[in-house]
């Protein structure tokens, strides 16, 4: 079967988007940005055994030349159908995370020579595979303290009573 890719013509992908850049300050740098919205149609997409929700694509010179666009995100289209409001905000949250747009001396947005916006496309600082009972058997590896420290951070403003 053949892969297919469809843009996002009911801007389902771009109005999660719009919202969160107004509503977290952090993405607001992202408003110098274009994106395009596209949605992976038939297979799906595996990487070391898991299903790739969504991804995050830097777009070359030429295709944002033509595309007049300068980032794609590329959502499953099948897993997006399924996931309620708040599970699509967060899938779209987390790509949103991936982007990170440079800034000059002045921390105004940086240009290439082209004019176009400098930005690169980052990993999470955070990933955590393991199996269960090597958890169990062994605690937590130290490599993957920080994001205990940021689990217990999280369960201790729920415990005190804070929104989630």
């Amino acid at each position: 079967m053949a892969i297919n890719f469809q843009r996002d013509r009911h801007k389902s992908i771009s109005t999660v988007v719009t919202q969160l850049i107004q509503d977290n300050r952090e993405f607001e740098v992202l408003t110098h940005l274009r994106f395009l919205y596209t949605y992976r149609l038939n297979e799906p997409q595996y990487i070391r055994g898991e299903l790739v929700e969504a991804v995050t694509k830097k777009l070359s010179a030429r295709e944002r030349d033509i595309y007049e666009r300068d980032v794609e995100i590329c959502v499953y289209y099948d897993v997006w159908m399924e996931k309620n409001a708040k599970q699509k905000e967060r899938l779209i949250y987390g790509q949103l995370l991936r982007i990170y747009v440079e800034v000059d001396e002045h921390l105004e947005v940086a240009l290439d020579e082209d004019e176009r916006v400098k930005y690169k496309i980052i990993e999470p600082d955070i990933s955590v595979r393991i199996f269960a009972k090597e958890l169990e058997k062994y605690g937590l590896p130290s490599q993957f303290k920080p994001a205990l420290s940021v689990l217990n951070a999280r369960r201790a403003g729920k415990e005190a009573g804070e929104d989630e």
